[in-house]
């Protein structure tokens, strides 16, 4: 599919066949899409959405072509808005990951304190019950076994060994350990 923005070259307006980018980076926040694409033969030459539900701003190297008139009145707004809305259906399909920023411990976020740890073991406390609910009515020994039932009637059920968690833990060390231990995951 070949997509067409429009970038300034002296005081002339062209198309620039865009055909050969691909997104490098996408980030989505609440309303707040902002998404890089860059060309495959010149990394140098790429494009900066920024978007939120009301505006959108666009970047070409270093050009904001939002901002110039010329550029500005020559894009094709209800392309680049379907373009926008593709770009965060595609970000909620295929996020692989997401970063954390926060969790609140007793008042402070321990991200910012460096406190994930003691957060891991408070939350590992609480669930470790219900982990060894799970374990203790699961079909297979040594497996975690969770029945999940939606709204819409759908259940749904998941299998996870208690080897793989414990593998999961140890690459983290003694803390790995002994997070193991608070959700009394054990080897069978």
């Amino acid at each position: 599919m070949v997509k067409e923005r429009n970038h300034i070259q002296g005081k002339k307006v062209k198309k620039l066949d865009i055909s050969d980018f691909y997104i490098s980076s996408i980030e989505y926040e609440g309303n707040n899409l902002k998404a890089v694409l860059e060309d495959n033969k010149d990394p140098e030459n790429r494009f900066i959405i920024s978007a939120d539900e009301k505006t959108f701003l666009i970047l070409h190297k270093d050009y904001e072509i939002t901002g110039y008139e010329e550029l500005a009145a020559a894009l094709n707004r209800d392309s680049v808005n379907i373009f926008i809305i593709k770009l965060i259906e595609l970000f909620k399909e295929f996020v692989g990951s997401k970063r954390l920023r926060r969790i609140m411990l007793d008042g402070k976020n321990v991200v910012d304190e460096n406190r994930i740890f003691d957060c891991l073991k408070l939350i590992a406390s609480i669930y470790g019950q219900l982990i060894t609910q799970c374990i203790e009515k699961g079909y297979t020994e040594g497996e975690i076994t969770l029945k999940i039932e939606e709204p819409e009637g759908i259940r749904t059920e998941k299998y996870l060994e208690n080897s793989e968690i414990l593998r999961e833990f140890s690459t983290i060390g003694n803390e790995g350990q002994e997070l193991a231990k608070i959700l009394r995951v054990t080897e069978a």
